[in-house]
Protein backbone atom coordinates (compact mmCIF):
# COMPACT_ATOMS: atom_id res chain seq x y z
CA UNK A 1 0.00 0.00 0.00
CA UNK A 2 2.91 2.33 0.68
CA UNK A 3 4.26 1.83 -2.86
CA UNK A 4 0.78 2.01 -4.38
CA UNK A 5 0.08 5.29 -2.58
CA UNK A 6 3.32 6.82 -3.87
CA UNK A 7 2.53 5.76 -7.43
CA UNK A 8 -1.00 7.13 -7.34
CA UNK A 9 -0.46 10.33 -5.36
CA UNK A 10 2.97 11.50 -6.55
CA UNK A 11 4.03 9.67 -9.71
CA UNK A 12 7.43 10.69 -11.08
CA UNK A 13 6.62 10.38 -14.79
CA UNK A 14 10.31 9.97 -15.53
CA UNK A 15 11.11 11.12 -19.05
CA UNK A 16 12.93 7.87 -19.85
CA UNK A 17 9.94 5.76 -18.73
CA UNK A 18 7.59 8.05 -20.64
CA UNK A 19 9.57 7.58 -23.86
CA UNK A 20 9.63 3.80 -23.31
CA UNK A 21 5.87 3.72 -22.80
CA UNK A 22 5.31 5.75 -25.95
CA UNK A 23 7.57 3.44 -27.98
CA UNK A 24 5.66 0.42 -26.69
CA UNK A 25 2.41 2.08 -27.78
CA UNK A 26 3.88 2.80 -31.22
CA UNK A 27 4.79 -0.87 -31.49
CA UNK A 28 1.29 -1.90 -30.42
CA UNK A 29 -0.20 0.28 -33.16
CA UNK A 30 2.26 -1.09 -35.70
CA UNK A 31 1.36 -4.67 -34.84
CA UNK A 32 -2.33 -3.85 -35.14
CA UNK A 33 -1.95 -3.72 -38.93
CA UNK A 34 -1.00 -7.40 -38.85
CA UNK A 35 -4.03 -8.47 -36.78
CA UNK A 36 -7.08 -8.18 -39.09
CA UNK A 37 -9.63 -8.93 -36.40
CA UNK A 38 -8.32 -6.35 -33.92
CA UNK A 39 -7.94 -3.78 -36.68
CA UNK A 40 -11.49 -4.38 -37.91
CA UNK A 41 -12.87 -4.07 -34.38
CA UNK A 42 -11.01 -0.80 -33.83
CA UNK A 43 -12.38 0.68 -37.06
CA UNK A 44 -15.86 -0.59 -36.23
CA UNK A 45 -15.61 1.29 -32.92
CA UNK A 46 -14.59 4.42 -34.80
CA UNK A 47 -17.67 4.14 -37.02
CA UNK A 48 -20.20 3.23 -34.34
CA UNK A 49 -18.91 6.07 -32.11
CA UNK A 50 -18.72 8.65 -34.90
CA UNK A 51 -18.85 12.25 -33.62
CA UNK A 52 -18.25 10.98 -30.07
CA UNK A 53 -15.11 11.01 -27.87
CA UNK A 54 -15.29 7.20 -27.64
CA UNK A 55 -14.50 7.08 -31.35
CA UNK A 56 -11.34 9.17 -31.03
CA UNK A 57 -8.82 6.33 -31.06
CA UNK A 58 -5.03 6.56 -30.92
CA UNK A 59 -2.88 6.80 -34.01
CA UNK A 60 0.83 7.34 -34.57
CA UNK A 61 0.13 11.00 -35.30
CA UNK A 62 -1.84 11.59 -32.10
CA UNK A 63 0.72 9.64 -30.08
CA UNK A 64 3.56 11.82 -31.37
CA UNK A 65 1.83 14.93 -29.98
CA UNK A 66 1.68 13.64 -26.40
CA UNK A 67 4.35 15.02 -24.06
CA UNK A 68 5.22 14.30 -20.44
CA UNK A 69 3.42 17.46 -19.30
CA UNK A 70 0.18 16.09 -20.78
CA UNK A 71 0.44 13.12 -18.43
CA UNK A 72 1.11 15.40 -15.47
CA UNK A 73 -1.96 17.51 -16.32
CA UNK A 74 -4.13 14.44 -16.85
CA UNK A 75 -3.06 12.99 -13.52
CA UNK A 76 -3.82 16.24 -11.74
CA UNK A 77 -7.35 16.40 -13.21
CA UNK A 78 -8.43 12.77 -12.88
CA UNK A 79 -6.33 11.04 -10.20
CA UNK A 80 -8.03 12.48 -7.15
CA UNK A 81 -9.49 10.49 -4.24
CA UNK A 82 -13.06 11.70 -4.83
CA UNK A 83 -12.84 10.34 -8.40
CA UNK A 84 -11.48 6.89 -7.50
CA UNK A 85 -12.67 3.59 -6.07
CA UNK A 86 -10.74 0.82 -4.36
CA UNK A 87 -11.88 -2.77 -3.90
CA UNK A 88 -10.19 -4.88 -1.21
CA UNK A 89 -10.57 -8.57 -0.46
CA UNK A 90 -8.68 -10.63 2.10
CA UNK A 91 -8.53 -11.69 5.73
CA UNK A 92 -9.23 -8.18 7.04
CA UNK A 93 -12.06 -6.35 8.72
CA UNK A 94 -13.58 -3.14 7.42
CA UNK A 95 -11.89 -1.29 10.29
CA UNK A 96 -8.49 -2.75 9.32
CA UNK A 97 -8.90 -1.59 5.74
CA UNK A 98 -10.03 1.92 6.70
CA UNK A 99 -7.12 2.26 9.12
CA UNK A 100 -4.55 1.20 6.51
CA UNK A 101 -5.99 3.40 3.80
CA UNK A 102 -6.12 6.31 6.21
CA UNK A 103 -2.44 5.79 7.00
CA UNK A 104 -1.23 5.64 3.40
CA UNK A 105 -3.79 7.73 1.55
CA UNK A 106 -4.88 10.18 4.24
CA UNK A 107 -2.75 13.04 2.85
CA UNK A 108 -4.38 12.76 -0.57
CA UNK A 109 -6.46 15.88 -1.15
CA UNK A 110 -9.72 15.93 -3.05
CA UNK A 111 -10.09 18.15 -6.08
CA UNK A 112 -12.73 19.41 -8.51
CA UNK A 113 -14.50 16.51 -10.20
CA UNK A 114 -13.72 16.30 -13.94
CA UNK A 115 -16.51 16.64 -16.45
CA UNK A 116 -18.20 13.39 -17.34
CA UNK A 117 -18.44 12.25 -20.93
CA UNK A 118 -22.14 12.19 -21.85
CA UNK A 119 -23.84 9.16 -23.33
CA UNK A 120 -23.19 8.63 -27.05
CA UNK A 121 -25.36 10.63 -29.44
CA UNK A 122 -26.20 7.34 -31.22
CA UNK A 123 -25.46 8.80 -34.63
CA UNK A 124 -23.10 6.22 -36.13
CA UNK A 125 -21.77 6.34 -39.65
CA UNK A 126 -24.28 3.90 -41.09
CA UNK A 127 -23.80 1.84 -44.23
CA UNK A 128 -21.34 -0.69 -45.59
CA UNK A 129 -17.65 0.13 -45.17
CA UNK A 130 -14.72 -1.81 -46.56
CA UNK A 131 -11.06 -1.82 -45.58
CA UNK A 132 -9.17 -3.34 -48.47
CA UNK A 133 -6.41 -5.69 -47.35
CA UNK A 134 -4.92 -8.42 -49.53
CA UNK A 135 -5.35 -11.38 -47.22
CA UNK A 136 -6.99 -14.78 -47.58
CA UNK A 137 -9.82 -14.20 -45.10
CA UNK A 138 -12.37 -11.49 -44.42
CA UNK A 139 -13.54 -10.10 -41.09
CA UNK A 140 -17.20 -9.02 -41.01
CA UNK A 141 -18.70 -6.94 -38.18
CA UNK A 142 -22.25 -5.63 -38.22
CA UNK A 143 -23.57 -3.60 -35.31
CA UNK A 144 -26.05 -1.12 -33.91
CA UNK A 145 -27.05 0.71 -30.72
CA UNK A 146 -29.42 -1.00 -28.34
CA UNK A 147 -30.59 -0.87 -24.73
CA UNK A 148 -28.52 -0.66 -21.53
CA UNK A 149 -28.58 -2.21 -18.05
CA UNK A 150 -30.89 0.38 -16.52
CA UNK A 151 -33.70 -0.32 -18.99
CA UNK A 152 -36.34 -3.01 -18.37
CA UNK A 153 -35.57 -4.48 -21.83
CA UNK A 154 -32.01 -5.32 -20.76
CA UNK A 155 -32.86 -8.84 -19.61
CA UNK A 156 -34.84 -9.70 -22.74
CA UNK A 157 -32.05 -8.41 -24.94
CA UNK A 158 -29.45 -10.40 -22.98
CA UNK A 159 -31.44 -13.56 -23.73
CA UNK A 160 -31.91 -12.45 -27.35
CA UNK A 161 -28.17 -11.93 -27.86
CA UNK A 162 -27.44 -15.37 -26.42
CA UNK A 163 -29.86 -16.99 -28.86
CA UNK A 164 -28.65 -14.97 -31.84
CA UNK A 165 -24.93 -15.47 -31.46
CA UNK A 166 -23.21 -15.30 -28.08
CA UNK A 167 -24.49 -18.69 -26.93
CA UNK A 168 -21.85 -20.66 -28.80
CA UNK A 169 -22.51 -23.80 -30.82
CA UNK A 170 -26.30 -23.74 -30.46
CA UNK A 171 -26.77 -20.04 -31.25
CA UNK A 172 -28.34 -19.19 -34.60
CA UNK A 173 -25.40 -17.41 -36.24
CA UNK A 174 -22.92 -20.10 -35.25
CA UNK A 175 -25.30 -22.90 -36.29
CA UNK A 176 -26.26 -21.47 -39.67
CA UNK A 177 -23.03 -19.79 -40.72
CA UNK A 178 -20.48 -22.29 -39.41
CA UNK A 179 -22.21 -25.62 -38.80
CA UNK A 180 -24.78 -25.70 -41.61
CA UNK A 181 -23.04 -23.75 -44.37
CA UNK A 182 -19.39 -24.09 -43.36
CA UNK A 183 -18.79 -20.44 -44.28
CA UNK A 184 -16.78 -19.35 -41.26
CA UNK A 185 -14.39 -20.81 -38.72
CA UNK A 186 -15.79 -18.41 -36.13
CA UNK A 187 -19.10 -16.53 -36.04
CA UNK A 188 -21.41 -15.14 -33.39
CA UNK A 189 -22.54 -11.96 -31.68
CA UNK A 190 -21.64 -9.68 -28.78
CA UNK A 191 -23.57 -7.34 -26.52
CA UNK A 192 -21.67 -4.51 -24.79
CA UNK A 193 -24.09 -3.36 -22.12
CA UNK A 194 -23.44 -0.07 -20.36
CA UNK A 195 -25.81 1.43 -17.77
CA UNK A 196 -27.55 3.77 -20.21
CA UNK A 197 -26.96 2.21 -23.65
CA UNK A 198 -25.72 -0.91 -25.35
CA UNK A 199 -24.06 -1.97 -28.58
CA UNK A 200 -25.00 -5.20 -30.30
CA UNK A 201 -22.84 -6.72 -33.00
CA UNK A 202 -22.72 -9.81 -35.19
CA UNK A 203 -19.45 -11.05 -36.65
CA UNK A 204 -17.86 -13.74 -38.80
CA UNK A 205 -14.40 -14.62 -40.04
CA UNK A 206 -14.65 -16.23 -43.46
CA UNK A 207 -12.64 -16.91 -46.60
CA UNK A 208 -12.54 -14.11 -49.16
CA UNK A 209 -14.62 -15.91 -51.79
CA UNK A 210 -17.57 -16.31 -49.39
CA UNK A 211 -17.53 -12.82 -47.88
CA UNK A 212 -20.77 -11.44 -49.34
CA UNK A 213 -22.57 -14.78 -49.01
CA UNK A 214 -21.70 -14.82 -45.31
CA UNK A 215 -22.88 -11.23 -44.82
CA UNK A 216 -26.12 -12.01 -46.67
CA UNK A 217 -26.71 -15.02 -44.42
CA UNK A 218 -26.10 -12.99 -41.24
CA UNK A 219 -28.54 -10.36 -42.52
CA UNK A 220 -31.19 -13.01 -43.18
CA UNK A 221 -30.71 -14.52 -39.71
CA UNK A 222 -31.17 -11.12 -38.05
CA UNK A 223 -34.17 -10.32 -40.25
CA UNK A 224 -35.73 -13.65 -39.32
CA UNK A 225 -35.22 -12.94 -35.61
CA UNK A 226 -36.51 -9.39 -36.08
CA UNK A 227 -39.71 -10.86 -37.54
CA UNK A 228 -40.43 -12.69 -34.27
CA UNK A 229 -39.18 -16.23 -34.83
CA UNK A 230 -37.63 -16.97 -31.42
CA UNK A 231 -39.09 -20.13 -29.89
CA UNK A 232 -39.91 -21.29 -26.36
CA UNK A 233 -37.25 -24.00 -26.61
CA UNK A 234 -34.58 -21.42 -27.45
CA UNK A 235 -35.72 -19.18 -24.61
CA UNK A 236 -35.53 -21.94 -22.01
CA UNK A 237 -32.08 -23.04 -23.21
CA UNK A 238 -30.74 -19.48 -23.17
CA UNK A 239 -32.13 -18.59 -19.73
CA UNK A 240 -30.78 -21.75 -18.14
CA UNK A 241 -27.35 -21.26 -19.72
CA UNK A 242 -27.11 -17.57 -18.73
CA UNK A 243 -28.10 -18.21 -15.13
CA UNK A 244 -25.81 -21.23 -14.79
CA UNK A 245 -22.92 -19.13 -16.07
CA UNK A 246 -23.75 -16.16 -13.86
CA UNK A 247 -22.83 -17.97 -10.64
CA UNK A 248 -19.23 -18.37 -11.86
CA UNK A 249 -18.86 -14.58 -11.61
CA UNK A 250 -18.67 -15.01 -7.81
CA UNK A 251 -16.22 -17.91 -7.46
CA UNK A 252 -13.60 -16.02 -5.44
CA UNK A 253 -13.56 -13.14 -2.92
CA UNK A 254 -11.81 -11.03 -5.57
CA UNK A 255 -14.68 -11.58 -8.01
CA UNK A 256 -17.28 -10.79 -5.36
CA UNK A 257 -15.68 -7.50 -4.35
CA UNK A 258 -15.10 -6.60 -8.01
CA UNK A 259 -18.78 -7.17 -8.80
CA UNK A 260 -19.80 -5.01 -5.85
CA UNK A 261 -17.47 -2.18 -6.85
CA UNK A 262 -18.63 -2.31 -10.46
CA UNK A 263 -22.23 -2.11 -9.24
CA UNK A 264 -21.36 1.10 -7.40
CA UNK A 265 -19.27 2.45 -10.27
CA UNK A 266 -22.08 2.01 -12.79
CA UNK A 267 -24.63 3.39 -10.28
CA UNK A 268 -26.92 0.41 -10.77
CA UNK A 269 -29.68 -0.46 -8.27
CA UNK A 270 -28.37 -2.08 -5.08
CA UNK A 271 -30.38 -5.22 -5.77
CA UNK A 272 -29.22 -5.56 -9.41
CA UNK A 273 -27.03 -8.60 -8.76
CA UNK A 274 -29.45 -10.16 -6.29
CA UNK A 275 -32.35 -9.98 -8.75
CA UNK A 276 -30.42 -10.71 -11.96
CA UNK A 277 -31.11 -14.44 -12.21
CA UNK A 278 -34.79 -14.07 -11.37
CA UNK A 279 -35.26 -11.32 -13.93
CA UNK A 280 -33.55 -13.44 -16.58
CA UNK A 281 -35.81 -16.34 -15.58
CA UNK A 282 -38.90 -14.10 -15.92
CA UNK A 283 -38.15 -13.28 -19.58
CA UNK A 284 -40.84 -14.61 -21.93
CA UNK A 285 -40.95 -15.42 -25.63
CA UNK A 286 -43.01 -12.28 -26.15
CA UNK A 287 -40.41 -10.17 -24.32
CA UNK A 288 -37.61 -11.44 -26.56
CA UNK A 289 -39.54 -11.11 -29.81
CA UNK A 290 -40.61 -7.59 -28.81
CA UNK A 291 -36.98 -6.70 -28.07
CA UNK A 292 -35.94 -8.10 -31.46
CA UNK A 293 -38.57 -6.04 -33.23
CA UNK A 294 -37.61 -2.93 -31.28
CA UNK A 295 -33.81 -3.03 -31.35
CA UNK A 296 -32.62 -5.01 -34.37
CA UNK A 297 -32.90 -1.89 -36.48
CA UNK A 298 -31.52 -2.53 -39.96
CA UNK A 299 -31.76 1.16 -40.88
CA UNK A 300 -29.12 2.13 -38.30
CA UNK A 301 -26.48 -0.48 -38.99
CA UNK A 302 -22.74 -0.14 -39.24
CA UNK A 303 -21.32 -2.90 -41.42
CA UNK A 304 -17.55 -3.23 -41.75
CA UNK A 305 -15.67 -5.74 -43.88
CA UNK A 306 -11.90 -6.03 -43.79
CA UNK A 307 -10.53 -8.16 -46.60
CA UNK A 308 -9.43 -8.43 -50.23
CA UNK A 309 -12.32 -6.60 -51.90
CA UNK A 310 -11.07 -7.43 -55.40
CA UNK A 311 -11.86 -11.08 -54.76
CA UNK A 312 -15.15 -10.84 -52.88
CA UNK A 313 -17.96 -12.97 -54.29
CA UNK A 314 -20.80 -11.02 -56.02
CA UNK A 315 -23.59 -9.73 -53.79
CA UNK A 316 -27.20 -9.80 -54.97
CA UNK A 317 -28.38 -7.65 -52.04
CA UNK A 318 -26.29 -4.45 -52.16
CA UNK A 319 -28.46 -1.42 -52.91
CA UNK A 320 -25.63 1.09 -52.44
CA UNK A 321 -21.93 0.71 -53.23
CA UNK A 322 -19.64 0.24 -50.22
CA UNK A 323 -17.56 3.08 -48.83
CA UNK A 324 -13.83 2.31 -48.80
CA UNK A 325 -11.93 3.60 -45.79
CA UNK A 326 -8.25 3.68 -44.86
CA UNK A 327 -7.41 3.15 -41.17
CA UNK A 328 -5.33 5.79 -39.43
CA UNK A 329 -1.81 4.64 -38.69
Amino acid sequence: LDVLAQILIEPAFEQEKFELARQLKYEELRRLKDDPQKLALREFNRLIYARDPRGHLPSGKSLSRIERNDLVAFHKNYFIPNNMMFAVSGDMTKEDVLSLFGKYFGIWKAGPMPSKIPSPSRTPDTGLFVINKEIAQSTIIKGMYTTGKNHPDFYAFTVLDFIVGSGGFSSRIFSFVRNNEGLAYSAGSFYRNKPDYGIFGAYAFTKTASTMKTLTLINSILENVHAGSVTTKEIEWAKKSINNGFVFSFDTPEQVVWQQMNLEYEKLPEDFLLNYRQKIDDVTVMDVNNAAAKYLDHANNVVLILGDSNNFDPSPTLTHPPVFIVPEE
